[in-house]
């Protein structure tokens, strides 16, 4: 690993003096002190290109720059390295600075990667700026304008992003503004605020004189939400332990294990799990699961069930990027051969896991570059025959030639040509390499895809190829099969002819003994499928994957076939709720992709990037459609339904101690959907929604977690009966507005004072027009009801503002605003509102806007920033603190599990005191 430090990124710290802090101003921090930690930011090189994942980093503080002994010492694990980019929080305590000279010297490893640290060269050198922390001895006020040169503190001197509010905490710079309007600042002194029309400052003589961008716009994504079980994806790849069947990877970086023994799935860790991928290698060792490679990757990583832990394989000569390079394990490493992205390449790699080391498959003598092809291990040899290779990057040519590699002498020896089929499905017997199906083409006037059902086998003592009868079941390919002992079966697969087929649920059994074929019981097979996987557990075939979330066991005694314990509950949903807790996004039910209700949830935090599941011992049953709300300590879960059952009861989730304790039922509201609720600070509020039989719901209730205790709300003066509206607490009052009658989209609202007990209603002058499911966000004085509607009503292009206080209603500009939508998430960052996503009549929408109140204007979010995720609606979105977290949804056949943030451009407007 050859990594370096960035030579233009050094300690970066800053001072930042003078900051007014009125209304509308950027905030700033007087009440605790800096304390001792540094900011230093950096650039790490991975073989000359800018390194990415996690690094553990060891810092040490020195007198010199060839002391011997360190005086300090600080580390951090796991930093987030992104295009090469870190930042380390570095704290060697009071006194490490003194006024004399310092040097500090970083250790750098990948994180989870066995061996030696790299140590950056040469050390480096901190500047005076550090010293600034004396500082906290200066007394306040000392530091005056005429201490600071005219013009020291420019834009240019200030990064991109270095200072952002929540540097600042309200006011320490608050003195700077007297009664009189002016402050300490010195005529051509510079003020930031992120106000365009900061009239604190213009009304007091200050001049505009240009604007900074300090925090760039981006988009990142984040790790997928993990499946509870298992994954299903179609390239997940499984592997037989002896014991359990470890399935992995695919489309998220989860992964299960699964035992025959108790027809039961258990989770598998994701910590230092690799990245997402498909079309990867796997073996097991043994003792260990081992995944490489993959889509573009040459990472991998070491599963040991035992202690459910990973650890990754170094990438010091990994084998070039490829997928569905067929791998063996020889006793000591696992070699990988072949493959590519439908390229060609007759490239390899041996890994040995006792050292953590690759070494060259050599390419002397080796087969020709080919893709779907066979790779046996005989005991001494790899055997490598069929596949396919394309001619001018187009045309798929079947390849015959056969090879032998034996990793003693690291050489290849020639084998006779064998079988010329494409994606045949191969096992070891102990004597013979089998080999059977796969498929072919014809380039004719109409290209066509066939598939066959000849079978060969290979004796590698006499060297030679032996045809098998043909298997009387249909012809296949990415297909299934394993060895039991006596016989080979064979299950799934495609069937196509003339371009067309689909994937089947069939298979065979060869006796090698009889060269004779019979076919399996058809009863009870698991659903159709192919690129799967398969395994002998000893006396039954275990199929799973191959898109389809429901495996099958085979016993060979008895011919017949038994289910493997279905995945019903997945991370993907819609219909789910969420809440923020300041820490982490809670999740919790909804209806998974098959239609089955979820009796699960995710927790997702944001700076660590890591989602872990909730318990669910004591949970609510399943459903969906129902109501969430954070109480400051708890998440209270209520109401909803399952494919039958409307519900009236709920339970609290503490995420602390990852625990349940039910919502008691006495008085509660009756039973409902499409239902809302609000946290008052002492009490949920729940009101109106939706029940079988009714146009809709005009009651609620009022739950105390304190007492366990519901009280009902009144309904004297309540706003008509409706569902689907949008309920905001502003502080003192719960405001409804918008929703569904049966089709009919009410503008009337309403006002409930939980100190008085009453409703009252909401004014209809200047009210847009009425909408189902409109987004609502609270400024602190008003709150903005944006969006709503329905494909067959439309998606309105007006939207409001509120004023509780006034009950006046005034227009949000539509001018740049985005288009009408629906499913859409909506966030308030404390000063603007962000929109994305969301649905229109064009379809699903990967676009938004940012609006300020303070002008009525919009900021554009383009659907095709880098790094921005495709289109969705129903997603989660919430606003961290830093950034909107987006989380789920459905495209436009699919529910998703991706997770992104999105940081807004930060501009902050420069004033000049005259």
């Amino acid at each position: 690993m050859n990594i370096c430090p960035c030579p233009f990124l050094r300690l970066l710290t800053f001072l930042t003096a003078l900051l007014t802090a009125g209304p509308g101003l950027l905030p700033t921090a007087r009440a605790a002190p800096a304390g001792t930690a540094i900011t230093y930011q950096g650039r790490l090189t991975d073989n000359g290109a800018a390194a990415g994942g996690a690094y553990d980093f060891t810092v040490y503080l020195h007198t010199a720059p060839d002391s011997q002994s360190a005086i300090g010492q600080a580390a951090a694990a796991a930093v987030p390295v992104e295009n090469g980019v870190f930042t380390l929080s570095l704290d060697f305590g009071q006194g490490a600075f003194d006024g004399t000279a310092r040097w500090i010297e970083i250790h750098v490893l990948k994180t989870g990667e066995a061996g030696t640290p790299a140590v950056l060269t040469p050390r480096q050198e901190i500047k005076a700026t550090p010293y600034a922390l004396m500082a906290l001895k200066v007394p306040d006020g000392s530091i005056t304008g005429s201490k600071l040169a005219a013009g020291a503190v420019g834009a240019s001197q200030l990064a991109a992003g270095a200072i952002t509010p929540d540097k600042l905490a309200p006011g320490a710079a608050s003195q700077n503004l007297q009664d009189s309007g002016q402050s300490p600042v010195a005529s051509g002194g510079i003020v930031l605020s992120p106000s365009a029309t900061a009239l604190e400052l213009l009304q007091t003589g200050y001049i505009q004189v240009g604007k900074v961008d300090l925090i760039a716009e981006k988009w990142l994504q984040w790790p997928y939400a993990p499946e509870p079980v298992a994954p299903v994806d179609a390239t997940a790849k499984a592997i037989w332990t002896g014991s359990v069947y470890l399935v992995w990877g695919g489309g998220s970086n989860s992964g299960g294990r699964y035992n025959p023994t108790t027809n039961a799935w258990s989770a598998m860790s994701t910590v230092n799990a690799p990245a997402a991928r498909s079309g990867h290698s796997a073996v097991w060792t043994g003792t260990e699961m081992i995944v490489w490679g993959g889509t573009g990757v040459v990472t991998g990583g070491r599963y040991n069930p035992t202690t459910d832990t990973w650890t990754a394989t170094s990438t010091t000569n990994a084998p070039a990027a490829r997928v569905d390079a067929p791998a063996v394990w020889t006793g000591t490493e696992m070699i990988v051969w072949g493959g590519g992205n439908r390229t060609d390449t007759n490239t390899g790699g041996r890994y040995n896991p006792s050292t953590n080391t690759w070494q060259t498959v050599t390419t002397t003598g080796a087969p020709e570059a080919r893709y779907g092809h066979i790779a046996v291990w005989t005991g001494s040899r790899l055997i490598v025959g069929c596949g396919g290779k394309l001619v001018s990057g187009q045309y798929e040519v079947r390849v015959g030639t056969a090879g032998s590699y034996n990793p003693a002498t690291n050489a290849w020896a020639a084998l006779p040509d064998g079988p010329l089929t494409i994606s045949p499905a191969a096992v070891w017997t102990g004597s013979y390499v089998l080999i059977t199906g796969g498929y072919m083409h014809d380039y004719g006037s109409t290209p066509s895809l066939y598939s066959t059902n000849t079978a060969s086998r290979f004796s590698p003592s006499t060297n030679t190829w032996t045809a098998l009868a043909y298997d009387p079941a249909l012809a296949r390919y990415q297909h299934s099969a394993v060895w039991t002992g006596t016989e080979m079966l064979v299950w799934g697969g495609y069937q196509p002819y003339y371009g067309q087929g689909a994937a089947i649920s069939n298979g065979s059994r060869y006796n090698l003994a009889t060269n004779t074929w019979t076919a399996l019981a058809p009863t009870g097979a698991p659903a159709e499928r192919a690129n799967h996987s398969a395994a002998w557990t000893g006396s039954r075939m275990l199929i799973y994957g191959g898109g389809q979330p429901i495996g099958g066991r085979y016993d060979l005694s008895t011919n017949t076939w038994s289910p493997m314990a279905g995945l019903t509950e997945r991370s993907a949903r819609t219909e789910s709720t969420h809440v923020w807790t300041g820490r982490e996004l809670l999740i919790w039910g909804g209806l998974d992709e098959t239609g089955i209700t979820i009796q699960n949830g995710l927790r997702y935090n944001p700076s660590t990037g890591q989602w872990t599941t909730i318990s669910s011992i004591g949970a609510p049953v399943a459903r969906r459609s129902h109501s969430a709300i954070w109480t400051g300590t708890k998440m209270i879960v209520w109401g909803g339904r399952n494919d039958t059952t409307y519900f009236a009861d709920g339970a609290a989730y503490d995420p602390v101690t990852d625990t349940w304790m039910p919502v008691g039922g006495r008085s509660a509201p009756s039973s409902r959907i499409w239902h809302r609720a609000v946290w008052t600070g002492t009490e949920m509020i729940i009101w109106g929604g939706y029940r079988s039989g009714f146009s809709g719901l005009q009651d609620g209730g009022r739950y105390d977690p304190a007492t366990d205790i519901w009280k009902p709300m009144p309904t004297a003066a309540a706003p008509p009966v409706r569902f689907n509206f949008s309920l905001v607490w502003t502080g003192t009052e719960a405001v409804l507005w918008g929703g569904d009658i049966l089709g009919q989209r009410p503008t009337t609202g309403g006002r409930f004072n939980p100190a008085t007990g009453l409703w009252s209603a909401i004014s209809q002058l200047n009210v847009p027009v009425g909408r189902t499911s409109p987004s609502a966000v609270w400024t602190g004085h008003e709150i903005i009801f944006w969006g709503g509607g329905t494909a067959s009503a439309g998606y309105p292009a007006t939207h409001g503002r509120y004023d509780p206080a006034a009950d006046t209603w005034s227009p949000v500009s539509p001018s740049g605003a985005p288009t009408g939508r629906a499913g859409h998430c909506a966030t308030w960052n404390g000063s603007r509102m962000i929109v994305w996503g969301g649905e229109s009549s064009a379809g699903k929408l990967g676009d938004g806007g940012i609006w300020s109140p303070e002008t009525d204007t919009w900021t554009d979010i383009s659907a095709f920033q880098v790094g921005a995720p495709p289109p969705r609606t129903g997603h989660t979105g919430i606003w961290t603190g830093t950034n909107m977290l987006v989380w789920g949804g459905r495209n436009a056949t699919d529910l998703l599990k991706d997770t992104y943030t999105y940081t807004p451009s930060g501009t902050f407007y420069l004033y000049q005191r005259p």
